[in-house]
């Protein structure tokens, strides 16, 4: 009963869909071939997961370093715990 509107589905388990990177980051995204590769392994609670993790960055900074990150472990084979 005391819960808001605005603490309603703020973590990443609870969102109806994966999130959207922009077009920036996608291309950014899509010049690592083992990372594209093993993103696509991964499993769906996982991308939801990192992808909430980038976007709910608040700074344009924090997200676009989220994403090299993501994508150096990635491209080594890793999991982003």
């Amino acid at each position: 009963q005391r819960r808001t509107e605005a603490r309603t589905r703020v973590d990443s388990y609870e969102q109806a869909d994966e999130g959207q990177l922009t077009a920036a980051e996608q291309r950014v995204f899509r010049r690592d071939k083992a990372a594209r590769t093993y993103f696509a392994s991964a499993p769906a609670g996982y991308r939801r997961t990192v992808l909430h993790w980038i976007i709910a960055a608040r700074r344009p900074e924090t997200r676009a370093r989220r994403l090299e990150q993501l994508i150096a472990a990635w491209a080594a084979g890793k999991r982003l715990q």
